[in-house]
């Protein structure tokens, strides 16, 4: 998306001259309920004019990403990468750090991340349900029902 900023008298912002450049429209197609997931976490949980490193590239990878190897494993721990790119950590749910570590490195996209998900599918679920509902504002979000696919 490209834009040019404008800022108004009290400080706020306004875009304007709205471009998109580019969209993930495999994916769209595919499931616009997670990507819609996907935007929405990012808009509630990544402060507004920060920078988190890793974040845009995960989401740069969703225009390359096989979408064959996408089912809803995949996509529960493509969001685990996510708010742990943020820096999002249930205080009621711990993981161990190699599960951690085995979850946030392996290659994405390949079967063997494919079959890395469904292994802890159940354990990404509980840790993203216990993220999710920590937020201030949980009950405002819109797609917190995908969460519940199986």
């Amino acid at each position: 998306m490209s834009y040019h900023l404008e800022q108004r008298d009290n400080g706020m912002f306004l875009l304007k001259d709205p471009i998109l450049e580019e969209v993930p429209f495999d994916l769209a197609r595919q499931d616009i309920l997670f990507l819609h997931h996907l935007l929405e976490l990012c808009y509630h949980f990544i402060p507004v004019a920060s920078c988190v490193a890793g974040v845009f590239d995960l989401l740069q990878f969703l225009y390359s990403a096989d979408k064959r190897l996408w089912n809803n494993a995949t996509k529960k721990l493509f969001l685990f990468r996510i708010l742990m790119a943020i820096g999002l950590y249930s205080s009621q749910l711990a993981l161990e750090n190699e599960v951690i570590g085995e979850l946030m490195y392996a290659p994405f996209g390949t079967l063997d991340t494919a079959e890395l998900a469904t292994r802890y599918a159940y354990s990404i679920d509980r840790w993203l349900h216990a993220c999710v509902r920590e937020h201030p504002y949980v009950q405002k979000f819109n797609t917190i029902h995908f969460l519940t696919r199986e």
